[in-house]
């Protein structure tokens, strides 16, 4: 498939499901200001400087979509903007997933006098399986990258087989990753992986360490920690080792970044109840503060034992370490009496006489 033609694919799939109406979906838009290296996908291998980044995304369980704009604060790093979306097609058989994983990028950009632009995309067709807090799943396809500037075009694309395990409950998320990038020059890429997150009330962390071997070996890492400042607000620092890009081409750095995220207005569903949330792997559930407490939470990524939730802002809260994909959960009150409020986002029927909220990870 031609760069073009994997371009058009993810932008009308990612079009089709930000426009589809789902009953119960929510959405929710999202403020990013951050500093540090504020590396860029598609322009990583021309950026090597201090920068400043302005971020504005919108989030639902099947769709999110981004606008960006960047200015270096030294060194000869571009000027930037850029757009993009992804999205995650899926349809489950009981425990077993199949769909795709799409995403799709555009950037302007202007380095000392001169322009340039350029884009990248994915398609990647996935089949997963969850089943007592695990998750495994397999996924394979083409990434394309795209760049025009005056010293000429450079089109590239890699194919991608992986494989990844992730065990889902309780407050710690281990997860393993294997994968191979095949590169046009004809080699062959392996890289073998670990992640962990883990999150506690506000506070919440993560981290990863990884190789890739490739004539010899070469390390890759990441550390990050958040703060829920507030019902709407997060404040975070990250530090990152990349090794050497096979898509983009950007060489092996070490880089650094701190933010403040903010939630805009309420998000917007067919209740005022507020909706659970995807922030950096971990999905907050939020319940309004009239519910009695105390309150808890029970679902598959706890093997449905029950998990209490703290009071934050005019809400309770609960944050979880989740993996792609969809997963199912309900409250429980101080009596034991399990519950989902009517017209709470994603609330459909556990065909036992109940309900539980259904909540799809992209």
């Amino acid at each position: 498939m031609s760069f073009g033609r994997s371009l058009v694919l993810a932008l009308s799939a990612c079009a089709a499901l930000a426009a589809s109406p789902v009953h119960g979906q929510a959405r929710q838009w999202t403020v990013d200001v951050y500093a540090g290296g504020t590396r860029y996908g598609g322009l990583s291998a021309l950026s090597d400087a201090l920068g400043v980044v302005a971020n504005l995304r919108l989030a639902t369980p099947r769709f999110s979509a981004f606008a960006s704009a960047a200015a270096p604060l030294n060194g000869d790093s571009p000027t930037w903007t850029a757009l993009g979306a992804d999205a995650r097609p899926t349809t489950t058989f009981g425990m077993l997933e199949v769909g795709a994983s799409l995403a799709a990028d555009g950037f302007l950009f202007r380095q000392f006098q001169a322009t340039g632009a350029g884009a990248s995309v994915h398609v990647l067709p996935l089949v997963g399986i969850t089943r007592g807090g695990w998750s495994v799943e397999l996924h394979g396809g083409r990434r394309d990258y795209g760049l025009t500037r005056d010293e000429g075009t450079l089109t590239r694309h890699i194919y991608e087989l992986g494989a990844e395990v992730m065990h889902v409950s309780g407050p710690f998320t281990p997860a393993a990753r294997l994968k191979s990038v095949t590169v046009p020059e004809g080699d062959t890429h392996h890289f073998a992986g670990v992640e962990l997150s883990a999150g506690s009330g506000a506070f919440h962390g993560w981290g990863s360490a990884g190789l890739w071997f490739v004539d010899g070996t070469e390390s890759e890492w990441s550390l990050g920690a958040a703060y829920d400042a507030g019902a709407r607000g997060q404040v975070w620092a990250a530090v990152q080792r990349s090794a050497l890009d096979p898509l983009y081409l950007a060489p092996p750095r070490t880089t650094w970044n701190v933010g403040y995220s903010i939630a805009l207005g309420r998000s917007s569903g067919t209740t005022s109840v507020a909706a659970p949330e995807v922030r950096n792997g971990m999905l907050l559930i939020r319940l309004t503060r009239e519910t009695p407490g105390p309150v808890f939470v029970a679902g598959e990524f706890s093997d449905w034992t029950l998990v209490p939730m703290s009071q934050a802002g005019g809400a309770w809260e609960l944050a979880v370490p989740v993996t792609p994909g969809a997963t199912r959960f309900s409250f429980v009150d101080g009596a034991g009496e399990w519950f989902v409020p009517e017209g709470y986002p994603g609330r459909i029927s556990d065909n036992m006489g109940g309900h539980v909220v259904l909540v799809v990870v992209p």
